[in-house]
């Protein structure tokens, strides 16, 4: 399952395997505590919600990839909650975030490659 707040994945649909795609029109933060939520009843990160080279006022986009696990796994919820107060650490202590429309566009067009390619050729881990 996809969670994420980029409009490019609103109607992906994989040619090879069947993904659900939670699509939320949220900040990046509130996509990592809905990932967290579902880490919480039992699902696990397949991909690290921090990924990519981005410093957190660049992050405008955020997809994560979990999946359903019969447990609830330990290693996912420390990873998630780490990431969630890092980003909240680093975004009470600066100013409002700008972006023009075409930064917006290849924000969102860097998360999409990098998430599209990473299910895609079968590359997603924590």
């Amino acid at each position: 399952m996809l969670i994420t707040n980029n409009p490019r994945f609103k109607d992906y649909k994989p040619d090879y395997y069947d993904l659900k795609v939670i699509y939320m029109d949220v900040e990046p933060l509130e996509i990592l505590k809905e990932a967290r939520s579902y880490i919480q009843k039992g699902y696990k990160l397949l991909s690290h919600p921090l990924y990519g080279n981005f410093r957190a006022q660049e992050i405008f986009y955020r997809s994560i990839v979990v999946e359903e696990s019969n447990e609830v796994d330990l290693l996912s919820l420390d990873l998630i909650e780490h990431s969630v107060n890092k980003i909240e650490n680093i975004l009470s202590k600066q100013n409002k975030r700008i972006a023009t429309e075409k930064m917006l566009d290849d924000y969102s067009y860097i998360d999409f490659q990098i998430m599209r390619e990473n299910m895609e050729g079968g590359m997603l881990h924590v």
